[in-house]
């Protein structure tokens, strides 16, 4: 039997506490389950157009750096892609009611090592340039070992002190 414990995370965001499936008999009293913390950062929009952080994320979230690493989980809403090229959804526009976010690719290695392990992609700047943009997002975070959700029907699953969490994003 397997046990769910449904965590609120956002509006958009959701996550589940699974524990592995338990061969103990029905009468015997239930495992107490270790608290998990989570730690969620809001939307991170990033644009190379706009002009990105001076020293980048590691100098600008340096007084927030700690609490990045205190919990068992941390994750944020990735706004925009972390592509390079690519057709803007907004055309050429230069300004108006529009915004595309478009960053290098090195943010998601940034985000990392500022303790992020999981970002959502499941918002309205996901595709700001394309399925292109969206591909070159999810290989950058490959590459930085950074989890994501939010592709359609995605599940991520990571697991934190032996208690496996899935992520959906939606």
């Amino acid at each position: 039997m397997t046990k769910v414990v449904a965590l609120t995370v956002a509006l958009t965001f959701g996550a589940l506490r699974l524990d592995p499936a338990s061969a103990s008999p029905p009468q015997q009293a239930p495992t107490r389950l270790r608290p998990i913390t989570l730690e969620w950062v809001g939307d991170i929009a990033l644009s190379t157009q706009r002009g990105l952080p001076p020293g980048g994320l590691n100098r600008v979230l340096a007084p927030v750096r700690r609490l990045l690493h205190h919990a068992d989980v941390t994750l944020g809403n990735l706004e925009g892609t972390l592509s390079e090229g690519g057709s803007s959804k907004c055309g050429g526009s230069d300004g108006g009611t529009c915004f595309a976010f478009q960053a290098p690719p090195w943010v998601a290695g940034e985000l990392r090592a500022l303790g992020f392990d999981l970002v959502n992609q499941a918002n309205n700047h996901a595709q700001d340039f394309g399925p292109d943009g969206h591909a070159q997002t999810i290989a950058a975070l490959r590459r930085a070992r950074l989890a994501w959700t939010g592709d359609p029907g995605q599940i991520t699953y990571l697991t934190t002190h032996g208690v496996r969490v899935a992520f959906l994003g939606f």
